[in-house]
């Protein structure tokens, strides 16, 4: 005669003992609970006094490059049609000389309003980089004494947050510290 083991009761024992088994971290810990706070970028890059004052400072930089680039253009306009005037008077060779070298001063004129704008942007974007610099510090200071996980933009050109609680908009607060933190920006354009 056979001897024969009940299998329900051992694969039982076995099934808890895998359940109760972590299978690795994902399994063993639960995501934190969301804790999630609004804020509308738009706002604060509209109101911030750093924001205002990069923006001023980048229009005042803009139009001085742009009356600069208007008189080297006057400049050259009026050396075009000098040049134009003597063709009848000079002979082609001299003519050719000076043709040449009013192109030379125009491709050396485009070359230098190109730097210079490239500059403006250069001095645009290291300075904006630096107000959201603090911006993340301020953003970062608030998560923690919220205890928040998650901060949403509410922006209006961004549609992805459609409803929000009262007491999750932190823009206010936002607004607060970067303008406690940063009021004014180095900006500086390279010559």
């Amino acid at each position: 005669m056979a001897f024969r083991v009940p299998v329900w009761p051992a694969l039982f024992a076995l099934i808890v003992a895998m359940l109760a088994t972590p299978i690795g971290d994902a399994v063993a810990q639960a995501p934190d609970t969301p804790r999630i706070a609004v804020l509308e970028m738009g706002r604060v890059e509209r109101e911030a006094v750093a924001y205002q004052d990069l923006g001023t400072k980048f229009r005042a930089a803009n139009e001085a490059l742009l009356t600069e680039l208007r008189g080297i253009q006057a400049s050259l306009e009026a050396d075009g049609q000098e040049l134009a005037a003597q063709q009848a008077i000079l002979s082609p060779e001299a003519f050719e000389q000076k043709r040449i070298e009013f192109e030379q001063r125009l491709q050396s004129s485009n070359e230098q309003a190109n730097l210079r704008r490239q500059a403006l942007e250069t001095a645009l974007i290291e300075s904006r980089n630096a107000v959201v610099g603090v911006l993340r510090e301020v953003m970062e200071e608030i998560a923690t004494e919220y205890d928040l996980n998650l901060i949403l933009d509410r922006s209006s050109n961004d549609p992805t947050v459609l409803y929000t609680a009262p007491g999750i908009e932190i823009t206010a607060q936002v607004l607060s510290r970067l303008d406690a933190r940063i009021q004014t920006v180095d900006f500086n354009v390279a010559q």
